[in-house]
């Protein structure tokens, strides 16, 4: 009997690996993607900020 819970746990763990490794490589897709939009929204920023600096320089 004790031969079913340990078959139901090594078959539990054998699906539940490879479920995880898919979840992750999901998650992480989405955090990069995240992070590649934030990364460009605070580049242009810092490019307009750039930009009005060297303009107020300019207009001394």
């Amino acid at each position: 009997m004790w031969w079913i819970v340990v078959g139901g746990l090594i078959l539990w763990v054998v699906c539940a690996v490879p479920i995880a490794i898919i979840w992750g490589k999901a998650i992480a897709r989405r955090d990069r993607a995240d992070f590649e939009i934030r990364n460009q929204q605070w580049a242009d920023e810092v490019a307009r900020s750039i930009e009005t600096e060297s303009d107020s320089e300019t207009e001394k």
